[in-house]
């Protein structure tokens, strides 16, 4: 059985530029502590012609601490943030075979758009 753990205190925010913003999942004291996942974005523009910016995500978890809802929270602040700063969405490019991370992207979002070239789909979330 796999713990929940108590992820608002382990999620912070690392580094913010005008090109992207790193969280971090860190479990411990200031004695010892330990990246457990770290969630980026990047600005990438829309379409050719378009205004739009969006965050390219990319996401990782350590292994013991996946299925436990960290990555979940971690999503959760990137998008509280790249809303914060008015992009229009977020674009998750991710292996079909990553069954876990297709999972946790169709359960925080049943309504991306989803697109797919040979070995990855491409999840974009618009915000309204």
């Amino acid at each position: 059985n796999k713990k929940t753990l108590h992820h608002d205190e382990m999620v912070s925010r690392m580094r913010t530029n005008d090109q992207q913003v790193v969280f971090a999942a860190i479990e411990g004291s200031s004695c010892g502590r330990s990246i457990r996942g770290i969630a980026r974005y990047g600005i990438m523009n829309g379409a050719k012609g378009s205004q739009q910016r969006f965050g390219e995500v990319g996401l990782i978890v350590e292994d013991g601490f996946q299925g436990r809802g960290l990555g979940k929270q971690m999503i959760l602040q990137l998008d509280k943030f790249a809303r914060s700063r008015q992009l229009d969405g977020l674009i998750f490019y991710v292996l079909k075979d990553n069954k876990g991370m297709r999972g946790l992207i169709e359960n925080v979002y049943p309504s991306a758009e989803t697109s797919h070239d040979e070995d990855q789909l491409c999840y974009k979330i618009l915000f309204v």
